[in-house]
Parts: structure tokens; C-alpha cells; sequence
């Protein structure tokens, strides 16, 4: 016989008593009381949260890179604005003759210039050294380091002195004892390769 007719057939008590048996089957077999729905809407919202984290994460990430970027920018053009004041080819003969012709100018005399043999290396650049000494009035040597101011070339003193010489009248004459330092780009490391374009 068809299902259908089969339970057409059945009596009130016997639909009741099997409703309450599959009713009993599913309570104890397969309902949960919506536990497992609950703990899986809390395993999304866990991994809805992790989610929002790892994206404000990522969002931070690229704001820091486009920041760092920018800098590194900033910090190019500073850097490529300091070798434009530091010659390639540089020599000690350079300088020695940058300090005659500034002297000549200023009027002053130069009583010694002495090359050191130590150089120094830095990362991008070289620096040669002069042993000077020169005498002046004190107008013509501030008008020395004034012309030197004005070169488009990075030059340092170092281990410098100054010591009144003669006085007459409103006229003073200075000696200057120090170092002169030039700086030379170097654009080539020890192994040959090139710093400003590493490939």
C-alpha cells in the first residue's frame, strides 16, 4: 500500500503517539537549543573581529609605507642638494689653489699649507685635509671666510686657532692655524659598485 494511504488510515492516537515518538527522537537526538548556532555566530564575530583588526592593520601599514615613502623623498632631495656641493674630482691641488686665489683676494698671506696624508672615507664621500696658516688684518680675514662662505663647494675647518698678532692703532692683524677640509662625492664604493645606483 501507498504511505499516504497508510497513514490516512491510522487513528487519532496512533498519529498522536507517533508524533510524540519522532518529536521525542529529534529532542533527544538531533535539538540543541540553538547551542551550535550560537557558538558559530560567536566563531564569526571572533573571526569578524580578528578581520577588522587585521584590516586597520593593513590600512596602517600602507599609511606608514605612503609616509616612509615620502620621507625617503625629502630625504633624497636633501641629500641629492648636498653632493651638488661636493665636486667628483676634487684633488688637494684644488684646495691648495682655492686657498691662494682667497687669499689673494682677501688680502691676506698665506705662511703655510701643509696636505695631510690622513683622508677620511664616508659612506658617499671622501675628505681631504689642508694644514693652513695666514696672517691678516682681522676685515681681510673675515673677508676670507666670508668669500669661502660663498663658494658652491661644502668646506670645513677644523682644529682651528686664532691668535692676535699686532695692534696698531684701529688695525688688528690675526694668524689662523687650523685644518681645511674639503669633501669629494664618491659615488663608488670599495667593490667597485655604485652606491648611487645599486643594481
Amino acid at each position: 500500500m501507498n504511505l499516504l494511504v497508510q497513514i490516512a488510515l491510522l487513528n487519532w492516537a496512533r498519529v498522536v503517539m507517533y508524533g510524540m515518538l519522532a518529536a521525542a527522537l529529534y529532542f533527544f537526538l538531533l535539538y540543541d537549543g540553538g547551542s551550535n548556532l550560537i557558538e558559530q555566530n560567536g566563531q564569526k564575530k571572533e573571526q569578524l573581529k580578528v578581520s577588522i583588526r587585521q584590516l586597520e592593520d593593513t590600512k596602517k601599514a600602507i599609511q606608514d609605507a605612503n609616509r616612509f615613502e615620502q620621507e625617503v623623498k625629502i630625504l633624497q632631495n636633501k641629500f641629492e642638494r648636498i653632493t651638488e656641493f661636493m665636486p667628483k674630482t676634487l684633488k688637494v691641488a684644488d684646495l691648495t689653489t682655492l686657498i691662494y686665489d682667497e687669499a689673494s683676494m682677501a688680502s691676506i698671506r698665506i705662511t703655510k699649507t701643509d696636505p695631510e696624508t690622513k683622508s677620511g672615507k664616508g659612506d658617499f664621500f671622501d675628505t681631504l685635509r689642508i694644514k693652513i696658516s695666514f696672517e691678516g688684518e682681522f676685515v681681510n680675514v673675515v673677508r676670507f671666510f666670508s668669500n669661502l662662505s660663498k663658494r658652491k663647494q661644502l668646506i670645513t675647518f677644523e682644529d682651528s686657532s686664532f691668535e692676535v698678532v699686532n695692534r696698531e692703532g684701529n688695525k688688528s692683524s690675526v694668524r689662523f692655524d687650523g685644518s681645511l677640509v674639503g669633501y669629494r662625492y664618491t659615488r663608488v664604493d670599495d667593490d667597485g659598485k655604485d652606491k648611487a645606483n645599486p643594481k
